[in-house]
């Protein structure tokens, strides 16, 4: 079931050669000549064969020097000028190769869980913690709270696995607060959670739950306190979350831009809030829901498994939207409120809604290949 909802980048250098062509001096013929020779008393001797003088022109040979000179010099200086420039650029290279040496290079860090404890021991606060504080020396071991103020602290894409299945139940009180110091899992940074299978990994604000209700959850569950972050969270359950007064999101709330959440093969359950989403509360970006459960959560408002508005694109694969409860304003299962929403190999039922909606609400809803109302249930008729 597919529904939409819409509103609103040789090159060659010259050689001087210095062997230059050289041009043949003009000479005397050299054959010989017959020259006299006198003798001491003036008397005449036999002839006799000597070369004749060489002569030379002065002006040209001086010239031929000249030129030579010249072209000797320009011819040593266009190489030193080209060394020089080859000389210069390897030097370039090598400053190049070094300031990229000299960059940290900022990579992924895979950070595992040990214990369930909700504790923070590792560096004395939350804010003080990095992969390289960890474990504490307080018990030696890493929390699921460590580990994410490790994550948040740390540039660049992290994950976070455990090393054993278990529940990890929230018990630092203390609500309003975004650094993950206490309350709610506060993710500020690219992360990836990888449980070991939703009834293996179990990540919880309080014991019990909303039904037969209320719950004792310190706070909701996961918060992402930050704009333009990737968060993906596998295998894993969300429960037990629990708000009241004016807050939103009881399992996981999104109030920030440009991030997108992907949640595969997880289940959301009993959660519940006096405001909107029970299950899930999400605003501006992307929200991907595969393979995975959205069920048994409560709202006083609007949206009891889902709530998405505000822009937000909302895609369910999948996946399942089923016992959900809205008391007030509708949309049992989901509620949409200026989103864009695509829904495939889906079912959304058994969801229930005081007003409208008890499967799917949505202003300007475009439903296609099958009535989002089927097996739901509301107090008025399905809009």
């Amino acid at each position: 079931m597919t529904i939409q909802n819409t509103t609103r980048g040789g090159a060659s250098v010259e050689k001087f050669i210095a062997a230059v062509a050289l041009e043949n001096v003009n000479q005397a013929d050299p054959t010989c000549s017959e020259v006299k020779r006198l003798d001491p008393a003036g008397a005449s001797s036999q002839p006799s064969l000597l070369p004749a003088p060489v002569v030379i022109d002065t002006y040209r040979a001086l010239t031929f020097n000249f030129i030579f000179k010249v072209r000797t010099i320009v011819s040593y200086q266009l190489h030193y000028f080209i060394r020089s420039k080859r000389i210069l650029l390897v030097w370039l290279l090598l400053l190049v190769v070094l300031s990229l040496q000299s960059i940290p290079t900022v990579r992924a860090a895979d950070i595992t869980v040990t214990t369930t404890a909700d504790a923070i021991d590792a560096a004395g606060s939350c804010a003080a913690i990095t992969i390289g504080t960890l474990p504490g020396a307080g018990d030696g071991l890493v929390s699921l709270r460590e580990a994410i103020c490790a994550a948040n602290n740390t540039a660049g894409p992290d994950s976070i696995s455990f090393s054993s299945p278990g529940t990890h139940t929230l018990a630092l009180v203390g609500t309003g607060e975004d650094s993950n110091a206490t309350g709610d899992l506060d993710i500020r940074d690219d992360l990836t959670i990888n449980g070991l299978g939703t009834n293996s990994t179990i990540i919880q604000a309080g014991t019990t739950g909303p039904t037969p209700g209320p719950g004792n959850g310190i706070d909701r569950v996961l918060h992402l306190a930050t704009g333009g972050i990737t968060v993906i969270i596998n295998n894993v359950t969300i429960r037990h979350g629990r708000l009241t007064g004016f807050a939103d999101g009881a399992g996981i709330y999104n109030p920030s831009f440009n991030s997108t959440i992907t949640i595969n093969n997880s289940l959301i359950t009993a959660n519940e809030t006096e405001d909107e989403g029970g299950g899930i509360r999400y605003q501006f970006g992307t929200l991907n829901l595969n393979n995975s459960t959205v069920s048994n959560n409560i709202t006083d408002q609007v949206g009891g498994g889902i709530s998405a508005a505000d822009g937000a694109t909302l895609n369910i694969a999948d996946s399942t939207i089923s016992g959900n409860f809205d008391g007030v304003f509708g949309g049992g299962g989901i509620f949409l409120y200026n989103t864009t929403a695509n829904i495939a190999n889906s079912t959304i039922s058994g969801n229930v809604a005081t007003d409208d909606g008890g499967g799917i609400r949505g202003r300007r809803l475009i439903r296609r290949q099958s009535d989002p109302c089927d097996h739901n249930r509301q107090h008025r008729r399905c809009r």
